[in-house]
């Protein structure tokens, strides 16, 4: 059951404008009259308020003011603080960064140079496997040939010995 709110004020309103009539035939005090010290009281109350909110409106700014600066003050040192310490952070995992970069570096070249000797030793041994078979050829041809200087090299050089 939901009520109206402007039924509510109405009844309420005719009410009050009942009571008020029927004080008024009680204590004899013309209407007009009525009227004329309500609005000379809300006169008087518009411009007490006004003098209250004239003097106190001036010194809510200032309040306000100082309040928004000592905020700004509390924001900008805390927004100083955390770049100083983001700074400093930033500082000390570069150094760790800069540290592990060179061990990287020098494990990349150890790893380059054992690579590079790995490859160059390959070419070498491969070099050699060629030249030991041409030379294979070369040295059964000596063989034969030293075999048989060989039976009379031998006897000289059991002489010098």
């Amino acid at each position: 059951m939901k009520i109206d709110i402007d039924v509510v004020i109405n009844r309420t309103w005719k009410e009050v404008a009942k009571n008020i009539e029927t004080t008024l035939k009680k204590n004899g005090l013309p209407l007009d009259q009525l009227q004329k010290r309500v609005k000379s009281f809300t006169t008087k109350a518009e411009k007490d308020l006004m003098k209250v909110m004239d003097k106190d409106l001036p010194q809510m700014l200032k309040k306000f003011k100082k309040e928004k600066q000592s905020l700004e003050k509390m924001v900008e040192s805390t927004i100083q603080d955390e770049i100083k310490k983001a700074k400093k952070f930033i500082d000390e995992h570069k150094k760790e960064l800069n540290k592990l970069q060179d061990r990287v570096e020098k494990y990349a070249q150890k790893t380059s140079k054992s690579t590079n000797a790995a490859k160059k030793k390959a070419k070498k041994v491969a070099k050699k496997a060629t030249k030991k078979k041409t030379t294979k050829k070369k040295a059964t041809k000596k063989v034969a040939k030293k075999t048989t200087k060989k039976t009379t090299k031998k006897k000289t050089a059991k002489k010098k010995a």
